[in-house]
């Protein structure tokens, strides 16, 4: 599979001692496109119902440098963890999604219940 090829090229070439053979390991990128490619072979393995392997890299994307496309990667963690039926670490990363784009974006609800109700009926 040709995605699988470029993803794990991506993935050696970002590695530290691979990066250093040609001076690429100090440079402030190669974290974030690490965890990046990380969240690539997560979601790769979770599309194929591969969900263990799946949810190995997306945790080491999660841990590493994502940086604006955290909260994505925790979704799919949270998939991944759903079909491993491991629904208290699948809520976990819910949770952690939802308080990454609340200190990103600011409130997203209002204070009144019924904010939150407009707020759910505007999503249907």
């Amino acid at each position: 599979d040709q995605a699988l090829e470029m993803l794990c090229l991506a993935e050696m070439l970002t590695r530290p001692d691979i990066a250093s053979s040609f001076q690429a390991s100090a440079t402030p990128a190669r974290g974030f496109l690490r965890s990046l490619v990380h969240a690539g072979l997560g979601t790769y393995y979770r599309l194929r119902l591969k969900p263990r392997v799946a949810a190995q890299f997306l945790e080491q994307a999660a841990d590493g440098h994502a940086r604006w496309a955290h909260p994505a990667v925790l979704m799919n963690l949270s998939a991944a963890y759903t079909l491993l039926r491991k629904s208290d670490k699948a809520l976990g990363c819910v949770n952690r999604a939802v308080l990454a784009l609340r200190s990103a974006a600011g409130r997203l609800c209002g204070e009144s219940l019924d904010d939150v109700q407009k707020a759910c009926r505007a999503a249907e």
